[in-house]
C-alpha cells in the first residue's frame, strides 16, 4: 500500500517497482493486464546512486475507476488517498 501514489493533476496511479528491473516489470505489468485486466505501464524513472535504471508502472485515467473497484477492499482506509479516494 505504501509503495504507489496517486497524481490528481493527470488522474495516474504510480506503483514504485524501482528495485525491479526492467524485465521483471514487464512481468508484473503482463500479470496485472492479463489477470486483472488493468491496462498499465513500465515507464523509466530514474538512475540509481549505483548507476542502475530504476522503473515505476503507471495505471491512467481511463483503468483507475478499474484498479479502485479491484483494490479497495483490501487497503486500509488510511492508504486510499494513493488510488484517489
Amino acid at each position: 500500500m505504501g509503495d504507489g501514489s496517486y497524481s490528481s493533476k493527470d488522474g495516474r496511479v504510480r506503483i514504485f517497482t524501482n528495485q525491479y528491473t526492467f524485465d521483471e516489470c514487464t512481468i508484473l505489468q503482463k500479470s496485472i493486464q492479463n489477470y486483472c485486466g488493468i491496462q498499465c505501464g513500465v515507464l523509466f524513472d530514474r538512475m540509481s546512486s549505483t548507476n542502475h535504471s530504476q522503473y515505476i508502472l503507471t495505471i491512467g485515467k481511463k483503468e483507475l475507476t478499474k484498479l479502485q473497484e479491484l483494490v479497495q477492499p483490501y487497503m486500509h482506509k488510511s492508504m486510499l488517498y494513493r488510488i484517489g479516494l
